[in-house]
Formats: C-alpha cells, sequence, structure tokens
C-alpha cells in the first residue's frame, strides 16, 4: 500500500570521486558528505553529489530492503 511505502526504506552506501561530495537527495542537500549510508523511503529517488561547482548525479528506485552501491563521478 502507499502507507506502507512511505514507511519503509532502502540503503545505499555512496562515494564520490573525489570525496567529501555534499550529498543530495531529490534535489536537497541533507547535511551529509560522502563517503556515507543513506537510508531513504522506498521508490524512485535522485541521488546526487556535489563540490567546487561540480556535480553527478543518479536515479534510483528501489524496494523495502534493497541495499544498493552508489559511485558517483563528478564533472
Amino acid at each position: 500500500t502507499t502507507e506502507d511505502r512511505t514507511r519503509s526504506s532502502f540503503a545505499s552506501s555512496l562515494s564520490s570521486t573525489p570525496r567529501g561530495a555534499s550529498i543530495l537527495v531529490d534535489g536537497r542537500e541533507i547535511g551529509r558528505r560522502t563517503p556515507a549510508t543513506l537510508s531513504v523511503p522506498v521508490g524512485l529517488h535522485r541521488i546526487g553529489v556535489t563540490a567546487d561547482g561540480k556535480h553527478a548525479e543518479s536515479s534510483v528506485d528501489m524496494s523495502d530492503g534493497d541495499f544498493r552501491t552508489l559511485i558517483l563521478q563528478m564533472q
């Protein structure tokens, strides 16, 4: 159900090149830097990193209990 989807979450291990980039989830900075492990609600999300005017982003569509490793190369 929709209610179940908003309570469930997935985890993602996120790293970037270079390390220490600010992390964005769905376009909003979350106050964390790479490398990090994130937990966000299931569904489609844009996970991004930004540092020194460079940016990288990936869309992920996750199910409850999934775990993904994302490595983002900033350009």
